[in-house]
């Protein structure tokens, strides 16, 4: 689920003084669940309901032998956008809490007559991912799925995936000052990648879920999905110690206008 890259990894490390770190996971617990609406505009459809995303945590288990969070993120179009482009997008990782790392992810794309699902599990005692992937353009005449399995060696220290990099985000109290630009490493769509995060300003955000003061960051990245980088993407993440991704706001890559997503509502989990 691409949004969810957008909104992640160019969050996770704000600012550069020192971290406070709790050992169960920050302010983050099990059954927390933050909704999302996606508002498409375009001189096509004017201002339509674009559709629908939610990230939770699902719950809290042992998984080969470390201590996780099972975090999720889902997203779909409206009805009105499945007509023109049909999204259908899961995201799902082990995440090592206490090592703020990805142990497992997995992700399932249905985009329009693409399909993908991939699934990368991490070694990183040995710096090494290999993942499990199948993915197919549906709409072409005899067209198959496609299978392929792999490895990434040598792996930065700390690299994360999406979700892993939202999450460690979230219990990352470090404060962001305009002017600040960080780097993060990621390795999604089975490749390695690095992101410059610019922090540009601090701004106030009203949504159906509140008021808040945040941080307004400008990442630089390229992914795929249907909120791939096309042009300039803002995001507003609350300048507290919940880190709720409040808004983001940028363009379309295969349809001829701009996105705004804006938390809606907030359900919080029981912290450990």
């Amino acid at each position: 689920m691409k949004w969810t890259k957008k909104v992640a990894v160019f969050l996770s490390g704000l600012g550069l003084v020192p971290l406070l770190w709790s050992d169960n996971g920050g302010s983050l617990g099990v059954g927390e669940e933050l909704f999302y609406v996606i508002k498409y505009t375009s001189s096509v459809t004017g201002n339509v309901i674009g559709g629908y995303a939610k990230v939770q945590i699902v719950s809290q288990v042992n998984y080969k032998g470390h201590d996780v969070y099972v975090v999720k993120s889902q997203a779909r179009t409206s009805e009105t956008l499945d007509k023109i482009f049909k999204i259908r997008d899961t995201m799902q990782t082990e995440w090592d809490y206490k090592n703020r790392r990805p142990i497992r992810s997995m992700k399932s794309q249905n985009e329009g007559e693409y399909q993908n699902y991939l699934v990368t599990n991490y070694d990183h005692a040995k710096r090494r991912a290999t993942y499990y992937r199948k993915f197919c353009r549906c709409d072409k005449p005899g067209k198959q799925w496609q299978v392929k399995n792999g490895s990434q060696e040598n792996l930065p220290v700390g690299v994360h995936d999406v979700m892993s990099a939202l999450f460690s985000m979230r219990v990352d109290s470090r404060q962001g000052n305009p002017g600040h630009s960080f780097y993060i490493d990621m390795y999604d769509d089975a490749k390695l990648q690095k992101f410059q995060m610019n922090i540009i300003a601090n701004d106030t955000v009203t949504t159906q879920a509140g008021t808040f003061k945040t941080m307004k960051v400008l990442p630089k990245m390229e992914t795929s999905g249907f909120f791939k980088q096309k042009g300039d993407i803002f995001v507003w993440v609350s300048d507290d110690i919940n880190r709720y991704i409040v808004k983001v706001q940028g363009q379309v890559p295969y349809l001829p206008g701009s996105f705004i997503i804006e938390l809606v509502k907030i359900k919080k989990g029981t912290v450990p």
